[in-house]
């Protein structure tokens, strides 16, 4: 791992121990996107996907299943921190902007 010396505070999260999948390819895939770390695709990832796919997102694929920098970018309710991968900011957005058919349910004890 190539660490930064830029910055003195932070936590730095290494990947290591990847396994490889039956063609020989490692399961991310740092080549697809120079910024992004992704998940790679191969046949057994593609079948077990449409396993778990629900029937109204059988058409759409969100980035935030295979691209880590998607899933940053939502992780937090309220983003207040900085993410970098890979040496880029990460642009955060708030996951209740993004999504579709919400529904606001208000519980009084």
């Amino acid at each position: 791992a190539v660490v930064s010396t830029q910055s003195t505070g932070g936590t730095y999260i290494v990947i290591y121990n990847l396994r490889k999948n039956p063609a020989g390819d490692y399961e991310f895939d740092f080549t697809k996107d120079s910024s992004d770390i992704c998940i790679a695709e191969d046949e057994s990832t593609m079948e077990n996907r449409s396993l778990f796919v629900r029937q109204d997102r059988i058409n759409t694929n969100p980035t935030t299943d295979y691209s880590l920098r998607d899933y940053c970018a939502i992780l937090f309710l309220r983003p207040k921190m900085q993410i970098f991968l890979r040496e880029k900011k990460v642009k955060t957005r708030l996951i209740k902007k993004s999504l579709s058919k919400t529904l606001v349910d208000s519980y009084k004890p």
